[in-house]
């Protein structure tokens, strides 16, 4: 593989074809993917970034689409001779997809788990006079419900 600089004189130096994924480990407090690294090799108009996350729950990365998500046992990976080695518990799988510009690619990703409850603060702005009435609304049908089951 050969990192493009954006001074490559003769374009028949530059690889072209399939490339093996590169696979880096590292330790950090936090998931982390390099990004940065990549703006070497990426065009102007960006790449596509995708990540298979193995970790104790869902991640996520802002405006990334998740593809796929899904709890993992050693013995589903018995096909996977490369990941026994490595995974000796279960985990979660997620897959995500982002496509960077350059200038997108300035910092490095840091994967968050993935909420397990939305905050309703999230959804509706309750400082606003709809939002209120939706809250009150949705209160009051939970009481009614709540009410009909006792009797």
């Amino acid at each position: 593989m050969k990192i493009q600089h954006e001074e490559t004189i003769n374009s028949s130096e530059n690889y072209t074809g399939a490339i093996q994924p590169i696979g880096i480990m590292f330790f950090s407090d936090e998931m982390i993917y390099p990004l940065k690294i990549s703006t070497l090799s990426a065009p102007s108009w960006g790449t596509e970034v995708l990540i298979y996350a193995f970790s104790d729950e869902r991640v996520t990365f802002p405006e990334a689409t998740e593809e796929y998500n899904s709890i993992i046992t050693p013995d589903q990976l018995k096909e996977y001779p490369i990941l026994q080695g490595l995974i000796d518990e279960t985990f979660t799988l997620t897959k995500l997809r982002k496509n960077f510009s350059a200038e997108e690619m300035d910092e490095d990703l840091t994967l968050l788990p993935v909420p397990k409850y939305i905050a309703l603060s999230n959804i509706i702005d309750l400082s606003s006079p709809i939002g209120q009435f939706i809250l009150v609304t949705g209160i009051f049908i939970f009481l009614l419900k709540t009410k009909k089951r006792n009797f």
